[in-house]
């Protein structure tokens, strides 16, 4: 099912985004508290921060205990915007670089904590029929965080805000999947480096947890956005179902109704 951490605020190291508190996103990896399915997040992990105004991802897709240098390489890095993720692949979605998340594109970064059940033989084709060229050929893989990026980059480019385009991808999935009589999880994150927009959504009563912290120890001047609490020092806020949380930095954090945009 995947676990995420978003982070926006002033400039800090960004190895805190993986490797910060005591439940940190890297011991989620192994020790999930809150996951809806499964019990380990072994199908790879990455890490996306941003250098004068452009994403730069580190990933893997194997298990992140495999990389014993990633903590030391990230406490070389500071940025004002970060997303990490650990992934457990869905059933039927496929292995390898290609299918891990956050993933970048331009100035853009993204990361789905969820599915949409069945995708690839129910549900790609119709996603992606309606890309433009452009897009159409920067895919790289066949999994549902990939196409679900490229549609929000549909939304963003006809001019809506971050969260009007996470807002408007959530509705089309989860009205594909209600006509088959199936289901998704879609807590998703996008950023532009300057600020970022997350969802808890989904097309069950109940979704994948979320959570918004605000100057947390480990980052005193900035907002976290995270799957599970990375630590007991904070007050962490639970997200509601059908949110969008507005995330940008220096200014009051926002989380408002998904039916809104």
């Amino acid at each position: 099912m995947c676990r995420m951490v978003v982070y926006a605020g002033e400039r800090g190291p960004v190895a805190p985004v993986m490797y910060g508190g005591e439940h940190s996103l890297h011991d989620q990896s192994f020790r999930p508290k809150e996951m809806m399915n499964g019990s380990l997040n072994a199908d790879g992990y990455a890490v996306a921060w941003y250098h004068e105004g452009q994403p730069v991802r580190v990933a893997d897709d194997r298990p992140i205990w495999q990389n014993g240098d990633l903590e030391q390489m990230l406490g070389t890095v500071q940025s004002t915007m970060a997303v990490a993720g650990v992934r457990n692949a869905s059933p039927g979605m496929p292995y390898g670089l290609a299918e891990v998340a956050p993933m970048i594109l331009d100035r853009w970064t993204f990361i789905l904590n969820g599915y949409v059940r069945d995708f690839r033989p129910r549900f790609m084709r119709e996603f992606r029929r309606d890309l433009p060229d452009p897009l159409y050929g920067v895919i790289r893989g066949t999994s549902d965080t990939e196409t679900l990026f490229l549609m929000a980059m549909v939304e963003v480019e006809r001019g809506l805000s971050l969260s009007a385009a996470l807002a408007s991808v959530a509705r089309t999935a989860i009205a594909a999947v209600n006509r088959e009589g199936l289901d998704a999880q879609l807590n998703m994150a996008l950023t532009d480096g300057e600020s970022a927009a997350v969802t808890r959504a989904g097309s069950l009563d109940r979704s994948n947890s979320l959570y918004v912290a605000e100057a947390s120890p480990l980052f005193a001047h900035g907002t976290l956005v995270a799957s599970e609490p990375l630590d007991e020092n904070t007050t962490w806020q639970a997200v509601g179902h059908d949110r969008v949380v507005e995330l940008i930095p220096g200014k009051e954090l926002t989380i408002r109704d998904l039916s809104t945009f």
